[in-house]
């Protein structure tokens, strides 16, 4: 599999993600709005499953919301996904 690893600072969030080189893939980007909306619905602590997970850019944006002491449990089925 071939990817790029990209850092993304959105202030009050920091992390690293996987752009995967997939013909079916586009290169994600990530906002503070986004995360923020997240919150909304969120709080620290929580546990998310995330069942179709792609290429996880959702997932992180549950796991910036959930923090450390949450949990985000993600999967994608789709074998032609991979």
């Amino acid at each position: 599999m071939n990817y790029t690893i990209e850092k993304f600072n959105l202030g009050k969030y920091k992390f690293d993600f996987a752009q995967w080189s997939h013909p079916l893939c586009t290169p994600k980007t990530f906002t503070l709005e986004q995360t923020d909306t997240q919150t909304k619905y969120l709080s620290k602590g929580d546990i998310v499953i995330d069942i179709g997970a792609f290429t996880g850019d959702t997932p992180i944006l549950y796991a910036n919301a959930v923090g450390k002491e949450g949990k985000v449990l993600s999967f994608e089925a789709n074998r032609s996904c991979l």
